[in-house]
């Protein structure tokens, strides 16, 4: 079988853990070529440093996406590449608390996060994106399917993330540009920790999906030839 993603080029936003690592190793073994976005480069480093990968193409882009600066400098790491081939917006933060004493600030900073980003992100990159018939991947959350107590504020932005991603695809299916939205259910990541932290919950990483299970559903979404498109992806732990 052709291996779609050899020398392709990617991006993936959240790459030093979770889900957003666990992409960023599978795109790597079928040889594509990575561009890894994290808060902190040593973060981002340290964590692909165990794996034997002299042969990957790997570049590390240390940028904070809340920051409007940050986010130029990823769109000019890629312009100067030239070209991208697949996006994932993996980062995301989240934050629990009945609406009624819920601070503002915390709305706030998931909005930037979990949705400017994504958004601003996929607007600065989408010009090389459509010139190369490329992929969008938005990882979202089994939050933007339903909600539940205490989630109003993560779970608006992820209801919000699902309709960018709607109305992109509509968009962009004259240019030939795929946009997949995956929503993962509870899944261990450090992510999951402090969910189940700030639910008073002790944790089991058995109860939860594996990071690595997300990323090959999404891998293998991308893996298609251009004449078919995964729209979306639910993905639920089955256990527990």
């Amino acid at each position: 079988m052709e291996n779609f993603l050899k020398s392709r080029v990617a991006l993936v936003t959240g790459a030093s853990s979770g889900i957003g690592l666990e992409v960023s190793i599978q795109l790597l073994e079928r040889g594509a070529k990575l561009y890894m976005v994290g808060r902190k480069l040593k973060n981002l480093k340290a964590r692909i440093s165990k794996y034997d990968f002299e042969d990957w193409q790997i570049n590390f882009i240390e940028a904070d996406i809340s920051n409007d600066l940050d986010i130029a400098k990823i769109a000019r790491e890629i312009n100067k590449e030239g070209e991208i081939d697949i996006l994932v917006h993996s980062a995301g933060i989240i934050f629990l608390g009945p609406l009624e004493n819920e601070s503002i600030e915390n709305l706030d900073k998931q909005y930037r996060i979990n949705l400017r980003a994504p958004y601003l992100i996929t607007q600065k990159l989408l010009p090389k994106i459509k010139k190369a018939r490329g992929q969008i991947v938005f990882v979202n959350s089994t939050a933007g399917l339903s909600s539940w107590e205490n989630h109003s504020q993560y779970s608006a932005t992820k209801y919000a993330l699902r309709a960018v991603a709607d109305s992109l695809r509509k968009e962009m299916l004259p240019n030939g540009v795929r946009v997949v939205s995956v929503f993962p259910g509870r899944t261990d990541t450090a992510m999951q920790q402090h969910v189940q932290k700030m639910e008073g919950n002790a944790y089991n990483p058995k109860c939860f999906l594996k990071a690595s299970e997300v990323a090959s559903a999404i891998v293998c979404s991308i893996s298609l030839s251009q004449g078919s498109a995964i729209t979306e992806i639910t993905i639920r732990p089955n256990k527990c």
